[in-house]
């Protein structure tokens, strides 16, 4: 049995641009909450585009936290959105593309990257916990 999908393969779940469902967007909002200003990497609205953070963006993202949060707070809100599984598909996708916190496409997600939120996508949406090598 193949635990891995194959990089040459399509994607399964692959259907072009993934679009927030409104936990999606209560996700974006929570960490939105969190910070001095409303970042547009966020969806705001059913229907808008999840975007796949750029690398590093956390970095910009710590830097606008509310000075009376804590910034593990910051953190959990952040992970509870990119471990969704909207965004693992997001990231999953052919041709995905990194946003900045702008909400403006800065590079394409590796495939290295890619793969990895496949495999994450498929777990999530399995429930399965188990981890290959």
């Amino acid at each position: 049995m193949r635990d891995r999908p194959s990089p040459t393969r399509a994607f399964k779940g692959s259907s072009g641009q993934v679009l927030a469902r409104e936990k999606d967007v209560s996700r974006g909002a929570a960490i939105n909450e969190l910070l001095t200003r409303r970042i547009a990497v966020l969806p705001a609205n059913v229907g808008d585009p999840i975007q796949p953070f750029a690398l590093g963006l956390w970095k910009e993202i710590r830097c606008l936290l509310k000075p009376e949060l804590s910034v593990s707070t910051l953190r959990k809100a952040t992970g509870c959105y990119v471990y969704s599984r909207g965004y693992q598909l997001a990231m999953a996708q052919p041709g995905s593309v990194r946003y900045d916190i702008n909400g403006l496409p800065v590079e394409t997600v590796s495939d290295n990257d890619r793969l990895s939120a496949q495999i994450i996508h498929a777990r999530l949406r399995t429930g399965s916990t188990r981890k290959t090598p």
